[in-house]
């Protein structure tokens, strides 16, 4: 598996959240939050790792939503295991599920399942 230093993971994330709100024409607003005890030069993490679980959160919880929605992405520093949250105000995984279901119902997406080991 590849990684790459968590400042390029910062600036490649960025970079996908900046291109995504414009194709969303502005739809919404993030906030990369970063533990003020990590050291960016010091970690790394696995390419496209964090990218599928904001994707998802832009495609299922922001894209349905009336209104602007707002991402947060935070990276955490618990003893030495660093964690990632992304949360979204979208209309939520039922609601998602519904439209997905209705619409899109021969469509299968590996997206986050890829993430996963075992």
């Amino acid at each position: 598996m590849s990684t790459c230093r968590f400042t390029t993971k910062l600036n490649c994330l960025t970079l996908y959240l900046e291109l995504e709100s414009m194709r969303f024409k502005g739809k919404f607003d993030y906030r990369i939050k970063v533990d003020e005890n990590i050291d960016p030069y010091d970690y790394k993490i696995p390419t496209l790792l964090v990218q599928p679980f904001v994707e998802n959160s832009l495609w299922h919880g922001i894209q349905n939503k009336q209104g602007k929605g707002h991402i947060d992405i935070e990276f955490k520093l618990n003893k030495d295991v660093l964690f990632c949250s992304v949360e979204d105000d979208g209309i939520g995984r039922s609601k998602a599920a519904l439209i997905r279901n209705e619409y899109q119902k021969n469509h299968h997406s590996f997206g986050t399942h890829i993430t996963q080991t075992g």
